[in-house]
């Protein structure tokens, strides 16, 4: 009996683990703590480039960069890694608009990102 366990049994939980795993990257990309709230952090950026508040802006951004990171180290296994790297390349385009203080372009890679986000576990 406990061959059987260890022949059929541990396999199977493996690959019913992995499978979770795999498949989870839409529910683990959203806030797990306070602080975590990686789209809001954004909308915040894009109220502050509006409003041209650019010191509040490059507060906001290296914020949601932050964030991000975190988030990156939960969905890393879920998600394909291009679009992780897409969203990192966006993050960086938006912090040096913001430095430029370029608000058409921050805006419209901004406007990115969201659509990049709401893909993110999908698929």
């Amino acid at each position: 009996m406990k061959r059987r366990l260890l022949v059929y049994g541990f396999p199977v939980l493996i690959i019913a683990l992995s499978v979770v795993v795999m498949t989870s990257g839409k529910v683990v990309k959203h806030p797990l703590k306070e602080d975590d709230h990686f789209i809001e952090q954004v909308k915040q950026v894009h109220t502050n480039v509006t409003e041209k508040q650019w010191g509040k802006a490059e507060d906001s951004i290296k914020q949601a960069i932050d964030t991000y990171d975190s988030i990156v180290n939960r969905v890393q296994f879920s998600v394909e890694r291009e679009l992780i790297y897409d969203i990192h390349v966006s993050l960086a385009r938006i912090h040096g608009c913001i430095v430029t203080r370029d608000d058409t372009s921050a805006i419209q890679e901004i406007y990115v990102l969201y659509e990049l986000w709401k893909h993110l576990g999908k698929g």
